[in-house]
């Protein structure tokens, strides 16, 4: 495997590592009685800030990005980041079980192999298939949606409709993204604008600023471990994992990115064995067995293919110019 995709490999692995500190993070701040309307604003907030710092020191980027890339990253965070975030919410409130929402939500990757054909040119091969399958059972393992655990909750229809538009707005996410990247624009101007553009929709139609001001500062005061814990999940699952993210976008297939994420449950189910003393069954050790084991394969046929293109003369893992479809 050469250098650029043995580094895309290595941030989707962080970037999935980094993102499964969501929970703990989280649960931290819910047991402190932050509402969610709250914790949901948090993610655009953080990247805003951290990503806005960043391009502050390079102003020029924005002035460099195309008219029709600035339009799809403001509708991509406007729209869909903020409608894939406000999907969690209601899938949750409607009482669906945990496990089941992480694990649909985890199948963005079938979303994401689709999009990324039509949109990115990139191809089905039966390598990522395969370790689709694995990377999905093992993560259903993982998480206690095969074998119990995890699965306390009640199923609706109105559940069971916002549950499954999670994969639909993650996997749009995750290719306009990597559409962009495409494209020459920077990353960190790609975070700010989508990010940017969420932050106003949430502020302006689900927490007034005020009251995300109260509600986080009335509640921490002088909590250490509260501060930690909101700093923890700002930067950690937030700020590190978005921009492995997009270092791993620049150089490696989306769907083998996505693949790659699926050590976000294999990371909090580590935490929680930590952290929160949980117990974990033989099944689960076989789901990150599992997961491991898709990781390795992809990486492995990745490194195959990547060869035979070098012998054949070709760009590894560089798709046709991309053109977005109609």
């Amino acid at each position: 495997m050469n250098k650029k995709k043995t580094i895309g490999f290595s941030c989707g692995i962080i970037s999935g590592m980094s993102y499964g500190f969501y929970g703990i993070f989280s649960s931290l701040l819910l047991a402190a009685g932050i509402t969610d309307l709250a914790i949901i604003a948090l993610p655009p907030l953080a990247l805003t800030v951290f990503f806005g710092i960043k391009v502050l020191f390079k102003p020029r980027v924005m002035k460099e990005i195309p008219w029709k890339i600035y339009l799809l990253l403001i509708l991509q965070g406007g729209i869909v980041s903020t409608a894939m975030n406000y999907s969690y919410i209601n899938a949750y409130a409607s009482g669906m079980p945990v496990g089941v929402v992480s694990i649909v939500a985890f199948c963005n990757v079938i979303v994401v192999m689709i999009l990324s054909y039509f949109v990115l040119s990139y191809k089905f091969t039966l390598p990522k298939i395969i370790a689709i399958v694995l990377a999905v059972f093992g993560v259903s393992l993982v998480i206690g949606v095969i074998g119990g655990g995890g699965n306390v909750g009640t199923y609706t229809a109105l559940g069971l409709m916002w549950t499954l538009l999670i994969p639909v707005f993650y996997g749009i996410n995750v290719v306009i993204t990597a559409y962009a990247l495409t494209k020459g624009t920077d990353s960190d101007a790609v975070l700010l604008l989508a990010q940017g553009s969420s932050l106003i929709v949430v502020l302006v139609f689900l927490i007034h600023p005020l009251a995300l001001f109260q509600d986080l500062f009335g509640h921490m005061g002088g909590d250490v471990l509260l501060w930690l814990a909101f700093l923890g999940f700002c930067l950690i699952p937030h700020a590190l994992s978005y921009a492995t993210m997009q270092e791993a976008l620049k150089r490696i297939d989306p769907t083998i990115y996505q693949i790659l994420m699926s050590f976000d449950p294999v990371t909090s189910l580590t935490l929680g064995i930590i952290i929160m003393s949980q117990v974990v069954s033989g099944l689960q050790l076989l789901g990150v067995a599992l997961v491991l084991a898709a990781v390795i394969f992809i990486t492995v046929m990745d490194g195959r293919e990547a060869s035979r293109e070098n012998d054949a003369g070709e760009i590894p893992g560089a798709p046709e110019e991309p053109t977005l479809s109609s």
